[in-house]
């Protein structure tokens, strides 16, 4: 994916896992920004550094390791001054059963959740995830990467 951004734009990336039909999902701890909502494994990154290479150290900082998986798709959104690319991922089905991460500080729980889970909980989402399932398009995309 090229990339072309303003200097001063913040920049996150992070991990879509998906195994199965489901996604991984990480409660934000309360203390944290947005705490208390379910997101994605990421966080900011610096101009300098690859994106999907930032989300796997980010991901990696917050579950200790990351199940072996494939790059299906990228998305980028852009929420205020902060742009976020997100990288569908497709671990294998059993892994939801073999693999549990260890979750640092900034998140409590972690569950593995379908489409219409998170249809039905869009207030219990992180801002990013709900401005995807908010937008057609963006829900559509996300939608048949939980195929």
């Amino acid at each position: 994916m090229l990339t072309i951004t303003d200097t001063n734009a913040k920049l996150s990336s992070g991990l879509l896992l998906f195994a199965g039909k489901r996604l991984l999902l990480l409660k934000r701890a309360p203390n944290s920004g947005n705490g208390g909502t379910w997101g994605i494994p990421g966080g900011q990154r610096s101009s300098k550094e690859a994106s999907y290479t930032a989300a796997l150290r980010e991901a990696t900082e917050e579950m200790g390791d990351v199940p072996k998986h494939g790059v299906v798709a990228e998305l980028a959104i852009q929420r205020g001054p902060r742009r976020y690319e997100l990288f569908a991922c497709k671990a294998r089905k059993r892994t939801r059963n073999k693999w549990s991460p260890e979750l640092n500080h900034e998140h409590v729980n972690y569950r593995w959740v379908s489409f219409d889970w998170c249809l039905k909980n869009m207030d219990r989402l992180h801002p990013v995830l709900r401005l995807l399932l908010q937008d057609p398009t963006g829900a559509d995309w996300l939608e048949h990467a939980f195929i």
